[in-house]
């Protein structure tokens, strides 16, 4: 018998510890805010000294569509890519290399507020389809140079006011490149540091946001587990102490009564009916112990999600934010 009650309070301890143990801390999913077109320009910005492969997240095949030859998009892919900028008091100049190029980028964006005069200057060594395009508010095409005329190019045009941009066109193409132009501050990568700034104002903050609302709630989460788990082993130990008092209720000696009776096997049946209902009852405070602390558990994950969803949901917005942030001044 005493062996008996041993096993059964073991096993209620167990109940606990397979309880916990079995138990899967919610993950946390950051949500998805990063934008693939901004990130490989922040690494393009002021040069890449180490062969790398430049991907804007698709894919180009348009080498003669003009519309999106007007645009400021950046699209393609180059292989072993490296650049060097070279920034000088009267002009500025970037140096490209790779092994293979479908890609159109931008390579220079200047803004002009009255009518002047500037050069563009190629240099080039380069196999299969490359040219190099000045296109101004997006509405109208300056050719500049196309591989297979000739492997160097100097060309000066008078421009009235608008914003113009000298972008690189590719196709299966390899080799060196080297373009100039007269033009202070003209670099891409000038634009660039200026759309990065704007970027960050907005998503620093709300980053730092974001992870104190994920701390706070999983520290809210943390203290509803410790209470769920404080409350269960209170109930358990409150079902363990019942079951032992009932149990000495009947006792040993009470049992050991009913046998020598002279009805002892019908006191035996009554003992054997007392005992099974302590049991049944202990295994239902032990059930609805364990179902409380479930409900307890579920409502922790519903809450912590909820406070997830929400900072998740406010990351995503300035997100967007600060997207329009960097495309009002890219273009």
């Amino acid at each position: 018998m005493k062996k008996y009650l041993a096993a059964k309070v073991i096993a209620g301890g167990a109940a606990i510890t397979m309880l916990f143990s079995g138990f899967t801390y919610p993950s946390t999913k950051l949500p998805n805010v990063s934008n693939q077109t901004i990130q490989t320009l922040s690494e393009m910005a002021g040069g890449v000294s180490k062969e790398k492969k430049i991907s804007f997240g698709n894919s180009f095949k348009e080498y003669n569509e003009e519309k999106i030859l007007l645009s400021s998009k950046q699209m393609g892919i180059y292989n072993g890519y490296t650049a060097k900028e070279i920034r000088r008091p009267d002009s500025e100049q970037i140096n490209i290399e790779f092994s293979k190029a479908n890609a159109i980028s931008t390579l220079f964006d200047f803004t002009l507020t009255q009518t002047e005069k500037h050069t563009i200057k190629v240099q080039s060594d380069l196999k299969g389809k490359a040219k190099i395009i000045l296109t101004k508010d997006k509405k109208v095409i300056f050719p500049i140079w196309e591989n297979g005329e000739q492997s160097s190019a100097s060309k000066t045009l008078t421009l009235e006011k608008g914003r113009y941009r000298v972008r690189l066109v590719t196709s299966d193409a390899s080799g060196k490149i080297n373009i100039s132009l007269d033009e202070k501050h003209s670099l891409f990568s000038y634009t660039v540091e200026k759309a990065e700034q704007e970027y960050d104002k907005i998503m620093k903050p709300a980053v730092d946001t974001y992870q104190k609302e994920v701390k706070k709630a999983h520290e809210r989460y943390d203290k509803s587990l410790d209470g769920a788990s404080d409350l269960y082993s209170k109930e358990t130990d409150k079902a363990s102490d019942k079951y032992y008092d009932e149990l000495d209720r009947i006792g040993d000696f009470e049992y050991s009564s009913y046998l020598e009776a002279k009805e002892g096997k019908e006191m035996d049946k009554e003992y054997t009916k007392k005992y099974s209902k302590i049991e049944n009852q202990y295994e239902q405070e032990l059930s609805n112990s364990k179902g409380s602390y479930e409900e307890l558990i579920q409502q922790a994950e519903k809450y912590l999600q909820e406070r997830l969803n929400k900072a998740g949901d406010e990351l995503k917005k300035a997100s967007e934010k600060a997207n329009k942030a960097w495309d009002a001044i890219i273009g």
